[in-house]
């Protein structure tokens, strides 16, 4: 096994810790930026911010539209208002983003929203009117702004079929 600085065996609690602290560029101060030159080669810098990689969040949200379309609903245990904050919260990922990997995510969320209202049965009525608030004003965000015109046409799109629903709930406000 590896040996400590000290040429002794390290703890079980310092094998487990990280290979790369990462620092947010916010709270690195001068003494942080002198003790980064201390780090090894392959060390990332304290400014870096490391992200799980974006197409392999659009693939896992691609995975989740599948098996709800594939099974006419939602397995059982899973509630519905996780599956639909997770779509939102990805539509909404870095909207301002033309990067191929941000609008990757937010096409796949959307199209897991749209699968969740097309599929699940009263989808709309079951949700929180503060979840439905915000799916409505991310969709018209993307309607408006989004960079990517496909994803802007499929946020029109879901905006113009719930646009029923939403008339639906003001009255009942």
């Amino acid at each position: 096994g590896a040996l400590g600085v000290d040429g002794a065996r390290p703890s079980t609690r310092e094998r487990r810790r990280p290979v790369v602290e990462v620092v947010d560029a916010a709270s690195t101060t001068d003494d942080d930026a002198r003790g980064s030159e201390a780090r090894s080669a392959d060390a990332h810098p304290p400014t870096q911010k490391i992200r799980p990689h974006a197409l392999a969040g659009a693939a896992w949200l691609q995975l989740v539209f599948l098996v709800v379309v594939r099974n006419r609903g939602l397995p059982r245990g899973v509630r519905l208002s996780d599956v639909f904050g997770l779509a939102v919260l990805a539509a909404r990922r870095e909207n301002a983003s033309a990067r191929h990997a941000d609008v990757a995510v937010r096409s796949a969320g959307l199209k897991l929203l749209a699968g969740l209202l097309t599929v699940v049965k009263g989808c709309v009525d079951d949700l929180p009117a503060g979840g439905f608030a915000q799916a409505a004003t991310t969709l018209r965000g993307l309607a408006e702004l989004e960079p990517d015109a496909d994803v802007r046409k499929l946020a029109a799109h879901i905006l113009a079929a719930l646009q029923p629903s939403s008339d639906q709930r003001a009255a009942a406000y």
